[in-house]
């Protein structure tokens, strides 16, 4: 009985838990924003394959963003580095870092 009530805490909690998220730093330019839906678009080399990929993110009240205030603070065609965990729903954001443009200086 005990094994029992055990087993099934143990499966509670799995399921409470959801998916693991997978963790990974997503780099590209931004190509759409979504402020009603709470997304962006980057595009990116797929670090696995090799292949171009747009690779859409959710942001939520907790990301926190570096270079730009909130994802209004984005526009298309920015440089960003994403830290976002990935479930089999969707790409979550962590945080949002504008990578920002470095002036060279040519004498």
């Amino acid at each position: 009985m005990k094994k029992t009530i055990a087993f099934l805490i143990l499966g509670a909690a799995v399921l409470l838990a959801g998916d693991p998220l997978r963790a990974e730093t997503i780099e590209g330019n931004v190509v759409a924003l979504n402020a009603g839906a709470n997304t962006l678009t980057v595009s990116r080399v797929n670090p696995g394959t090799g292949a171009q990929e747009q690779v859409e993110v959710v942001v939520s009240p907790e990301t926190r963003y570096v270079n730009a205030g909130s994802l209004s603070g984005l526009d298309i065609g920015d440089r960003v580095a994403i830290e976002a965990g990935s479930s089999a729903q969707a790409w979550k954001a962590s945080q949002v870092e504008k990578k920002l443009a470095v002036a060279l200086a040519v004498t």
